[in-house]
């Protein structure tokens, strides 16, 4: 499945297209996080996660969108942001719908 976040960085005036085409295999990264059993235990539950998508260029792997605007055909860049994805999701309260 491809995975592409695309969109555009607006620094002092200037717009710069941003393209990241990071699906591939060795880019999978198996996310896993605790969850209270308690909150949803014997009851209907929903699950919201927080996604923060200036931690997928602010992690382990610090990206300059400036000097890398643009992830394509390039397995190296791609497993930078890779090893970002686990800090982009996470989980929030378990609510009753």
């Amino acid at each position: 499945t491809p995975s592409m976040l695309e969109g555009t960085l607006e620094r002092d005036g200037t717009s710069i297209p941003l393209v990241y085409h990071v699906g591939f295999d060795e880019s999978y990264t198996p996310v896993s996080m605790a969850l209270h059993a308690e909150a949803v235990k014997g009851r209907a539950a929903r699950l919201d996660f927080r996604v923060d998508i200036l931690r997928l260029f602010q992690g382990s792997s610090t990206i300059d969108m400036v000097a890398l605007p643009s992830v394509k055909f390039d397995r190296t860049d791609a497993a930078l942001l890779a090893r970002n994805f686990a800090g982009v999701i996470a989980p929030m309260r378990a609510e009753a719908p």
